[in-house]
């Protein structure tokens, strides 16, 4: 819903779809690394930890 209100308003305030196609990729750029890294920790860690800590 955050995604949905922030691209709203860019392209209320600028009219422009580039720059709301911009702001799109910058929201979704930082879900990459942290989907490998948590990929990454599931695999290697005993899950039982991971529910533990979470």
């Amino acid at each position: 819903m955050l995604f949905v209100a922030v691209g709203w308003q860019v392209y209320d305030l600028t009219s422009s779809a580039l720059d709301l196609g911009l702001v799109g990729l910058l929201l979704f750029i930082p879900s990459v690394p942290g989907t490998l890294l948590v990929g990454h920790v599931a695999d290697r860690c005993d899950r039982g930890l991971i529910v533990r800590l979470a």
